[in-house]
């Protein structure tokens, strides 16, 4: 028996009522932001290969703050819509898999870290591409394993990109403890990539078989 998609319907009641969650003129502004975090992942690569780790990470912070923002502004004047639902998500792992992709390709990232990280969003795209081929609707929904991995890898970003930028005014022993705290960051980005996709694929396997598609909400 297929499963009603009460989640998804919810999101577009909300976006057929903009008008009476916030002014009219404001419907912009969540998915502006979102966009504008989109934008900034050229500047943040740009200043990785040219080595300029400490401008990377405040284009980094600023995207990852931008995040915060985006999210708040939906709930806050009830914009929450399904193309924010869609380029929310869209946009954390563009700016994700393009600061890995390139902190890889510079050396400062294990190559085999950047694909596992880069092979499952690539995976959980597939996977809405197939439901989107089958003619059912798909509004992805972070999983709270997928959260924790988000964060963990902006994190490690952000502690790669630290240690880069200040290396030659470091004593040794922080130099150590930053390399044992990334090791650590490895693991555990490890860990959640692994289990997010375990999550999502367990997920997706479920609604395919049940012939619904899958709706917004954590396991």
């Amino acid at each position: 028996m297929a499963v009603p998609d009460r989640d998804h319907d919810r999101l577009w009641d909300r976006g057929r009522r903009l008008a009476s969650g916030a002014p009219l003129m404001l419907a912009w502004l969540p998915n502006a932001v979102t966009t504008a975090r989109l934008i900034l992942v050229g500047p943040m690569v740009g200043c990785i290969l040219a080595g300029w780790s400490g401008v990377a990470l405040v284009v980094l912070m600023v995207a990852a703050l931008s995040d915060a923002l985006d999210g708040w502004l939906a709930r806050r004047l009830r914009l929450e819509t399904p193309l924010g639902a869609l380029l929310d998500p869209l946009a954390d792992k563009v700016l994700l898999s393009g600061a890995a992709v390139t902190l890889g390709w510079v050396g400062l990232l294990p190559i085999w870290l950047v694909v596992l990280m880069v092979g499952r969003d690539v995976a959980i795209l597939a996977g809405a591409l197939a439901f989107r081929m089958s003619g059912r609707a798909f509004v992805p929904a972070p999983s709270r394993v997928s959260r924790l991995n988000t964060l963990v890898q902006v994190v490690l970003v952000a502690l790669v990109l630290s240690l880069n930028a200040v290396t030659g005014d470091l004593p040794a022993e922080a130099l150590s403890m930053g390399a044992w705290i990334e090791s650590a960051l490895i693991g555990a980005v490890v860990v959640t990539v692994v289990g997010s996709a375990l999550t999502y694929a367990e997920r997706g396997w479920r609604w395919w078989r049940a012939g619904a598609p899958p709706t917004e909400g954590t396991p």
